[in-house]
């Protein structure tokens, strides 16, 4: 990439912790609706962890793309479209109840990433 990561965040700046928030609910609202049976449970879990890689959705869960933000790779910027061991990583902290509201919280800090962001080495962006 010939663009430095300051002109890259210029160009795509970082989605907001509310935008984050929209996508997540949105998504936890599948989650929910797919999670009635068991098989549907089996779905929900895989969902959740590879929502941010499946190559139907580009690089987005179905919530994200409703917020237009999308989940880039941190130092290439590239989607993270069928990484599935990087959307496995950055989620697996969703799985966690008490981990998952501490890491929830970390979308407010300077950098906007949970811990899930940090361990996969990605950022989520404003989808333009």
């Amino acid at each position: 990439m010939d663009k430095t990561n300051s002109e890259y965040i210029i160009a795509h700046p970082l989605a907001t912790p509310y935008e984050r928030v929209i996508a997540a609910l949105v998504d936890w609202l599948i989650i929910i609706i797919v999670s009635a049976t068991v098989f549907g449970a089996v779905i929900g879990i895989a969902y959740l962890l590879t929502k941010d890689s499946l190559p139907i959705f580009h690089g987005q869960s179905i919530g994200k793309r409703l917020a237009k933000i999308r989940v880039v790779d941190n130092d290439t910027y590239e989607s993270i479209t069928n990484r599935y061991e990087k959307s496995v990583i950055r989620n697996i902290t969703l799985l966690i109840p008490i981990f998952q509201f501490l890491d929830a919280l970390m979308i407010f800090s300077s950098d906007r990433k949970r811990f899930g962001d940090q361990w996969a080495r990605t950022i989520v962006i404003k989808d333009q």
